[in-house]
C-alpha cells in the first residue's frame, strides 16, 4: 500500500505550516523582555561634573568621582529594570512589613551553580532589594536563567561565563 502524490504534498504543506509556527514560537521565546511603556517615568541627569544641589545630595545621586557616578548609574538602571518587571508581572502586590505571614521574595544569583534562584522571607528587609510575591519571583528567576531578562553586568546580574 503506497502513499499518493497528493497525500505527500498535503503532509509536506502541514509540516511546513507547523515549522513556521514553531519558528515564530522560538523567536518569541528568545526575545528579550523590555518594560512596557507608560506615561510616568523617573529620571536622573547624565553623569557630569559641576552643578551640585542639596536635592541630588540628599537623594544619593551625587558621587565624588566620575567612575563612582557611572557605576551608581548602571546599578540604578538595573534596579529600575527589576522594579519595572515586578510592576508589570506582580500586579498590585505590595510588601507589607507589618504582616508577618506575608511571604516576600527576591531573586539572587548563585555564583557556584551559575543560576538564578529566588529566596523567601517574611521578616527581613534588605536595603536596595526588589521584593515580589512568590509567583512573580519564580517567573523572574526563569526569565533570568533563560536570558529573556537581562540586566546589568557591573551589578553582577549577568553571570560571567
Amino acid at each position: 500500500m503506497g502513499i499518493t502524490k497528493s497525500q505527500i504534498e498535503s503532509r509536506l504543506r502541514e509540516a511546513e505550516r507547523e515549522c513556521a509556527e514553531l519558528r515564530v514560537y522560538l523567536e518569541q521565546a528568545n526575545k528579550h523582555w523590555t518594560p512596557e511603556g507608560g506615561w510616568y517615568f523617573t529620571t536622573f541627569r547624565n553623569v557630569c561634573k559641576g552643578h551640585t544641589s542639596k536635592a541630588f545630595s540628599c537623594r544619593g545621586l551625587e558621587r565624588t568621582t566620575r567612575a563612582a557616578a557611572e557605576l551608581a548609574q548602571e546599578r540604578m538602571i538595573s534596579s529600575n529594570l527589576l522594579q519595572a518587571y515586578v510592576d508589570e508581572h506582580c500586579g498590585d502586590w505590595v510588601a507589607d512589613w507589618n504582616d508577618e505571614d506575608q511571604r516576600k521574595c527576591s531573586v539572587v544569583f548563585s555564583f557556584p551553580e551559575k543560576v538564578w534562584r529566588y529566596i523567601k522571607s517574611r521578616l527581613i528587609l534588605e536595603a536596595g532589594v526588589v521584593y515580589m510575591n512568590e509567583e512573580c519571583a519564580e517567573k523572574l528567576r526563569d526569565d533570568l536563567n533563560s536570558g529573556r531578562v537581562v540586566t546589568n553586568a557591573r551589578m553582577n546580574l549577568i553571570p560571567v561565563k
